[in-house]
């Protein structure tokens, strides 16, 4: 099985010259994120110095849960990415791919800052995987950006998008495509590993947000949902022993004075009878 497990670039320009480690790798389990690495997501060793990739509250009322995955670069030569390894490779063609995902850019920042959702894999996979390329799929080129709120994205035939290999000159930045002529040009191209980043080429410092993940491989569906680690929970206080006297068996409390009472009422009641029975017996 061939499975997407690193990407390192090696060329200043990054579009080019990629080496890329194949190994065995079991399918990504879907579910909540606390950490990285957690639910096969994991930093990614691209990611440079000044990037950084952390999962926070917030901001704001993300789409599930309580918190989200912030990605931060601090210039424009920084990367921030977080990826998830899905798999065997060749079973997973473009054809069958689609996702969605939410983003968040603060109030008053640029429509770059939003993270960007990318997929890793080949534009050939028969007989050997061959030609490694990374789809984008960048918000700003699909709808309008607005800062200070949550957004969806949905990942489409009609989205969109490019691609880093620039061999034959298709699908690259400069000149993108939609989704559906991506795969038209690439029928026997297939993906593996899904990524979420920001830059390089982004002016920073910069940060965006990006949560409700759902990565979608014909009809097989996986949602990750970022959040921070649940603070644990106070454990009940246990209820002191009771001093007092203890409820007689008719469930009624007695007194100290009214126990006396009793008492002396009781050696009251013997002595008189004990009395009475001797002056009888005389």
């Amino acid at each position: 099985m061939y499975t997407l497990c690193r990407i390192r670039r090696i060329s200043a320009s990054g579009l080019a010259g990629l080496a890329v480690a194949l190994t065995i790798a079991t399918a990504a389990a879907a579910g909540t994120v606390h950490s990285l690495p957690g639910g096969n997501w994991a930093v990614l060793p691209d990611t440079t110095a000044g990037g950084s990739v952390t999962i926070v509250s917030g901001p704001g009322t993300p789409p599930a849960g309580t918190g989200s995955l912030q990605l931060h670069v601090e210039g424009t030569s920084d990367r921030a990415l977080a990826g998830t390894d899905l798999g065997e490779v060749r079973t997973r063609p473009w054809s069958a791919l689609s996702a969605s995902y939410s983003t968040y850019v603060a109030a008053g920042d640029p429509e770059s800052f939003t993270p960007t959702l990318r997929f890793a894999g080949f534009q050939v996979v028969t007989p050997i995987p061959q030609n490694f390329t990374t789809l984008s799929f960048e918000p700003r080129h699909n709808g309008t950006v607005t800062p200070g709120r949550w957004q969806q994205w949905t990942l489409g035939p009609d989205s969109i998008v490019w691609q880093s290999n620039t061999t034959d000159g298709f699908c690259v930045q400069a000149t993108r495509c939609t989704l559906a002529e991506f795969v038209a040009r690439y029928p026997a191209g297939a993906w593996g590993l899904a990524q979420l980043g920001l830059g390089s080429g982004v002016a920073g410092p910069a940060d965006g947000y990006a949560d409700a993940v759902t990565i979608t491989d014909g009809a097989t569906s996986q949602f990750t949902d970022f959040d921070p680690t649940p603070a644990p929970s106070a454990s009940p206080s246990a209820k002191p022993s009771p001093t007092g006297p203890s409820l007689p068996d008719t469930g009624l409390r007695a007194s100290t004075p009214t126990l006396v009472g009793v008492a002396l009422l009781a050696v009251g009641a013997a002595l008189t009878f004990g009395l009475r029975r001797r002056r009888l017996t005389k």
